[in-house]
Protein backbone atom coordinates (compact mmCIF):
# COMPACT_ATOMS: atom_id res chain seq x y z
CA UNK A 1 0.00 0.00 0.00
CA UNK A 2 1.40 3.35 -1.05
CA UNK A 3 0.96 6.44 1.13
CA UNK A 4 -0.26 9.69 -0.41
CA UNK A 5 3.26 11.11 -0.09
CA UNK A 6 4.60 8.33 -2.36
CA UNK A 7 1.75 8.02 -4.84
CA UNK A 8 2.47 8.72 -8.50
CA UNK A 9 -0.96 10.42 -8.51
CA UNK A 10 0.73 13.21 -6.54
CA UNK A 11 3.19 14.13 -9.29
CA UNK A 12 0.72 16.17 -11.40
CA UNK A 13 -0.61 18.26 -8.44
CA UNK A 14 2.93 18.96 -7.21
CA UNK A 15 4.09 19.90 -10.70
CA UNK A 16 1.14 22.32 -11.00
CA UNK A 17 2.36 23.93 -7.78
CA UNK A 18 5.80 24.43 -9.30
CA UNK A 19 7.44 21.61 -7.35
CA UNK A 20 10.11 19.56 -9.10
CA UNK A 21 9.61 15.83 -8.56
CA UNK A 22 11.35 12.64 -9.61
CA UNK A 23 10.79 8.90 -9.27
CA UNK A 24 13.85 6.95 -8.11
CA UNK A 25 13.90 3.23 -8.85
CA UNK A 26 15.33 0.90 -6.21
CA UNK A 27 15.55 -2.89 -6.41
CA UNK A 28 12.55 -3.30 -4.09
CA UNK A 29 10.75 0.06 -4.26
CA UNK A 30 9.87 3.15 -6.27
CA UNK A 31 10.52 6.36 -4.35
CA UNK A 32 8.94 9.74 -5.07
CA UNK A 33 11.24 12.63 -4.20
CA UNK A 34 10.47 16.35 -4.23
CA UNK A 35 12.83 19.29 -4.42
CA UNK A 36 12.52 21.97 -1.74
CA UNK A 37 14.99 24.75 -2.44
CA UNK A 38 18.40 23.10 -2.92
CA UNK A 39 17.35 19.90 -1.12
CA UNK A 40 15.68 16.75 -2.39
CA UNK A 41 13.41 15.12 0.17
CA UNK A 42 11.19 12.06 0.33
CA UNK A 43 8.44 11.33 2.84
CA UNK A 44 6.97 7.98 3.96
CA UNK A 45 9.56 6.11 1.91
CA UNK A 46 10.65 3.58 0.87
CA UNK A 47 7.53 1.44 0.51
CA UNK A 48 9.42 -1.83 0.23
CA UNK A 49 8.05 -4.62 -1.96
CA UNK A 50 8.39 -8.11 -0.50
CA UNK A 51 10.80 -8.50 2.41
CA UNK A 52 14.23 -7.25 1.33
CA UNK A 53 17.19 -8.14 3.51
CA UNK A 54 19.08 -5.63 5.64
CA UNK A 55 21.82 -5.51 2.99
CA UNK A 56 19.26 -4.82 0.26
CA UNK A 57 17.54 -2.10 2.31
CA UNK A 58 20.89 -0.50 3.11
CA UNK A 59 21.85 -0.56 -0.57
CA UNK A 60 18.52 1.00 -1.50
CA UNK A 61 18.84 3.82 1.04
CA UNK A 62 22.46 4.40 0.00
CA UNK A 63 21.27 4.76 -3.60
CA UNK A 64 18.73 7.36 -2.47
CA UNK A 65 21.51 9.33 -0.79
CA UNK A 66 23.69 9.12 -3.90
CA UNK A 67 20.71 10.39 -5.92
CA UNK A 68 20.74 13.49 -3.74
CA UNK A 69 17.90 12.70 -1.30
CA UNK A 70 19.21 14.55 1.73
CA UNK A 71 16.02 14.61 3.82
CA UNK A 72 14.26 11.28 4.30
CA UNK A 73 11.20 10.48 6.36
CA UNK A 74 11.25 6.69 6.68
CA UNK A 75 8.01 4.80 6.13
CA UNK A 76 8.98 2.24 8.78
CA UNK A 77 11.62 2.13 11.53
CA UNK A 78 14.89 0.92 9.98
CA UNK A 79 17.69 2.61 11.96
CA UNK A 80 20.46 0.12 11.18
CA UNK A 81 19.98 0.32 7.42
CA UNK A 82 19.62 4.12 7.53
CA UNK A 83 22.83 4.59 9.52
CA UNK A 84 24.77 2.16 7.35
CA UNK A 85 23.54 4.08 4.29
CA UNK A 86 24.96 7.34 5.64
CA UNK A 87 21.88 8.97 7.17
CA UNK A 88 21.66 10.47 10.66
CA UNK A 89 18.39 10.76 12.56
CA UNK A 90 17.12 14.23 13.47
CA UNK A 91 13.53 13.48 14.49
CA UNK A 92 11.76 10.48 15.99
CA UNK A 93 8.96 8.68 14.18
CA UNK A 94 5.26 9.42 14.38
CA UNK A 95 2.43 6.96 14.95
CA UNK A 96 -0.20 6.68 12.21
CA UNK A 97 -3.73 5.28 12.35
CA UNK A 98 -4.40 2.97 9.39
CA UNK A 99 -7.85 1.41 8.89
CA UNK A 100 -7.74 -1.93 7.03
CA UNK A 101 -10.63 -2.09 4.57
CA UNK A 102 -10.40 -5.81 3.79
CA UNK A 103 -12.62 -6.91 6.71
CA UNK A 104 -16.04 -6.22 8.26
CA UNK A 105 -15.60 -2.63 9.37
CA UNK A 106 -18.12 -2.28 12.18
CA UNK A 107 -16.99 -5.53 13.81
CA UNK A 108 -13.57 -3.98 14.40
CA UNK A 109 -14.75 -0.66 15.86
CA UNK A 110 -14.29 -0.10 19.59
CA UNK A 111 -17.56 -0.51 21.50
CA UNK A 112 -17.86 3.12 22.66
CA UNK A 113 -17.14 4.36 19.13
CA UNK A 114 -19.74 2.01 17.68
CA UNK A 115 -22.29 3.10 20.27
CA UNK A 116 -21.79 6.73 19.23
CA UNK A 117 -22.24 5.67 15.62
CA UNK A 118 -25.58 3.98 16.42
CA UNK A 119 -26.65 7.10 18.35
CA UNK A 120 -25.69 9.28 15.41
CA UNK A 121 -27.53 7.10 12.90
CA UNK A 122 -30.65 7.36 15.08
CA UNK A 123 -30.73 11.12 14.50
CA UNK A 124 -32.58 12.66 11.51
CA UNK A 125 -29.36 13.44 9.67
CA UNK A 126 -28.46 12.65 6.08
CA UNK A 127 -25.07 11.92 4.51
CA UNK A 128 -23.93 13.30 1.16
CA UNK A 129 -20.86 12.08 -0.71
CA UNK A 130 -19.58 13.92 -3.79
CA UNK A 131 -16.54 15.39 -5.48
CA UNK A 132 -14.92 18.34 -3.72
CA UNK A 133 -15.07 21.41 -5.97
CA UNK A 134 -13.81 24.96 -5.79
CA UNK A 135 -14.87 27.68 -5.27
CA UNK A 136 -18.16 26.09 -4.09
CA UNK A 137 -16.50 24.26 -1.20
CA UNK A 138 -14.02 26.99 -0.26
CA UNK A 139 -15.87 27.40 3.05
CA UNK A 140 -14.39 24.13 4.31
CA UNK A 141 -10.83 25.31 3.70
CA UNK A 142 -11.62 28.56 5.52
CA UNK A 143 -13.15 26.64 8.44
CA UNK A 144 -10.07 24.42 8.62
CA UNK A 145 -7.75 27.43 8.76
CA UNK A 146 -9.73 28.74 11.73
CA UNK A 147 -9.49 25.33 13.42
CA UNK A 148 -5.73 25.25 12.88
CA UNK A 149 -5.29 28.63 14.58
CA UNK A 150 -7.60 27.73 17.46
CA UNK A 151 -6.09 24.31 18.14
CA UNK A 152 -2.47 25.09 17.30
CA UNK A 153 -1.75 22.61 14.56
CA UNK A 154 -0.73 22.79 10.91
CA UNK A 155 -2.69 21.01 8.19
CA UNK A 156 -2.26 20.68 4.46
CA UNK A 157 -1.87 24.01 2.60
CA UNK A 158 -5.01 25.19 0.82
CA UNK A 159 -3.17 25.43 -2.52
CA UNK A 160 -2.17 21.79 -2.23
CA UNK A 161 -5.73 20.67 -1.43
CA UNK A 162 -7.04 22.74 -4.33
CA UNK A 163 -4.67 20.95 -6.72
CA UNK A 164 -5.73 17.54 -5.41
CA UNK A 165 -9.32 18.56 -6.15
CA UNK A 166 -8.47 19.84 -9.64
CA UNK A 167 -6.80 16.51 -10.41
CA UNK A 168 -9.83 14.51 -9.30
CA UNK A 169 -8.32 12.95 -6.19
CA UNK A 170 -10.66 14.31 -3.49
CA UNK A 171 -14.04 13.28 -2.10
CA UNK A 172 -16.23 15.33 0.23
CA UNK A 173 -18.50 13.72 2.83
CA UNK A 174 -21.17 15.96 4.39
CA UNK A 175 -23.73 15.54 7.17
CA UNK A 176 -26.98 17.54 6.88
CA UNK A 177 -29.44 18.29 9.68
CA UNK A 178 -32.55 20.46 9.21
CA UNK A 179 -31.19 21.71 5.90
CA UNK A 180 -27.81 22.75 7.32
CA UNK A 181 -24.34 21.22 6.98
CA UNK A 182 -23.30 20.16 10.47
CA UNK A 183 -20.10 18.22 9.71
CA UNK A 184 -17.72 17.54 6.83
CA UNK A 185 -14.77 15.34 5.95
CA UNK A 186 -12.40 15.63 3.01
CA UNK A 187 -10.53 12.56 1.76
CA UNK A 188 -8.12 11.82 -1.08
CA UNK A 189 -7.89 8.59 -3.07
CA UNK A 190 -4.50 7.41 -4.34
CA UNK A 191 -3.93 3.96 -5.74
CA UNK A 192 -5.24 1.27 -3.39
CA UNK A 193 -5.47 3.68 -0.44
CA UNK A 194 -7.34 6.77 0.68
CA UNK A 195 -6.18 9.46 3.12
CA UNK A 196 -8.04 11.70 5.57
CA UNK A 197 -7.29 15.36 4.85
CA UNK A 198 -9.73 17.60 6.77
CA UNK A 199 -12.45 17.11 9.35
CA UNK A 200 -14.84 19.80 10.58
CA UNK A 201 -17.90 19.67 12.80
CA UNK A 202 -20.10 22.33 14.40
CA UNK A 203 -21.99 22.25 17.73
CA UNK A 204 -24.97 20.33 16.28
CA UNK A 205 -22.60 17.89 14.63
CA UNK A 206 -20.88 17.19 17.94
CA UNK A 207 -24.21 16.63 19.73
CA UNK A 208 -25.42 14.23 17.03
CA UNK A 209 -22.13 12.31 16.64
CA UNK A 210 -22.03 13.34 13.00
CA UNK A 211 -18.29 12.72 12.70
CA UNK A 212 -18.77 9.05 13.57
CA UNK A 213 -21.48 8.82 10.93
CA UNK A 214 -19.30 10.48 8.30
CA UNK A 215 -16.26 8.34 9.06
CA UNK A 216 -18.36 5.19 8.85
CA UNK A 217 -19.75 6.36 5.50
CA UNK A 218 -16.27 7.15 4.14
CA UNK A 219 -14.85 3.80 5.26
CA UNK A 220 -17.67 1.90 3.58
CA UNK A 221 -17.44 4.04 0.44
CA UNK A 222 -13.75 3.28 -0.08
CA UNK A 223 -14.25 -0.36 0.84
CA UNK A 224 -16.91 -0.58 -1.88
CA UNK A 225 -14.29 0.65 -4.39
CA UNK A 226 -11.96 -2.19 -3.44
CA UNK A 227 -9.38 -0.05 -1.66
CA UNK A 228 -7.16 -1.76 0.88
CA UNK A 229 -6.74 0.87 3.60
CA UNK A 230 -7.69 4.34 4.84
CA UNK A 231 -4.88 6.45 6.30
CA UNK A 232 -6.21 8.66 9.10
CA UNK A 233 -2.87 10.40 9.67
CA UNK A 234 -0.91 10.82 12.88
CA UNK A 235 -2.13 10.17 16.38
CA UNK A 236 -0.83 11.93 19.49
CA UNK A 237 -2.21 10.49 22.71
CA UNK A 238 -0.83 13.39 24.78
CA UNK A 239 -1.30 16.61 22.79
CA UNK A 240 -4.50 15.46 21.04
CA UNK A 241 -5.84 12.59 23.11
CA UNK A 242 -9.48 13.02 22.04
CA UNK A 243 -8.64 12.92 18.34
CA UNK A 244 -6.36 9.92 18.89
CA UNK A 245 -9.20 8.04 20.62
CA UNK A 246 -11.56 8.91 17.77
CA UNK A 247 -9.17 7.61 15.12
CA UNK A 248 -8.29 4.42 16.99
CA UNK A 249 -11.95 3.81 17.82
CA UNK A 250 -12.64 3.23 14.12
CA UNK A 251 -10.68 -0.01 14.31
CA UNK A 252 -7.53 1.63 12.95
CA UNK A 253 -4.22 -0.06 13.61
CA UNK A 254 -1.28 2.01 14.95
CA UNK A 255 1.67 2.09 12.55
CA UNK A 256 5.01 3.63 13.52
CA UNK A 257 7.06 5.56 10.96
CA UNK A 258 10.84 5.59 11.02
CA UNK A 259 11.48 9.24 11.79
CA UNK A 260 13.33 11.92 9.83
CA UNK A 261 16.91 11.42 8.69
CA UNK A 262 19.52 13.64 7.00
CA UNK A 263 22.11 12.25 4.58
CA UNK A 264 25.48 13.80 3.92
CA UNK A 265 27.84 13.21 1.03
CA UNK A 266 27.39 11.11 -2.10
CA UNK A 267 29.36 7.99 -1.27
Amino acid sequence: MTALHQSQDLIAPLTALGRQTRMITLDHAEVLAMRIGPVWMSSRAPDWRGAPSLDDRTAGLRHLRRCGVRLLNLAQPDPVAARQAGYRQVMTGATLAIVPLDRPLRDNMQQKWRNRLWAGLANPITVESRNFTLPADQWLLAADRIQQRQRGYRGYPCRFLAQLALHGMTRLFLCHFAGEVIAAMLMAQHGSMASYLIGWTGPVGRRTHAHNVLMDAAMHYYQSLGLRALDLGTIDTQAAAGLARFKLGTGAQPSLTGGTWIGFGNH
